[in-house]
């Protein structure tokens, strides 16, 4: 929630969210789990460490899928 987000950074959800997903993706450049040169797209990360270092920073995916 944007009061959750608030109280842990001193920010907004969507700007918390975004600035995330950012630094996992950084995260894992430093730790050698990018071993791509240049420009490297979110689909291109591994996605069980990118997903679980989101949840660690508590930021949780769910997936649901329902027909029209």
């Amino acid at each position: 929630s944007h009061k959750d987000a608030y109280d842990l950074c001193g920010t907004n959800a969507g700007a918390y969210l975004v600035g995330t997903g950012g630094a996992v993706a950084t995260e894992m450049l430093i730790d050698g789990e990018v071993a791509k040169k240049g420009i490297v797209i979110p689909e291109e990360l591994k996605v069980e460490s990118y997903l679980r270092r989101l949840k660690e920073k508590g930021v949780e995916i769910h997936e649901e899928i329902s027909e029209a």
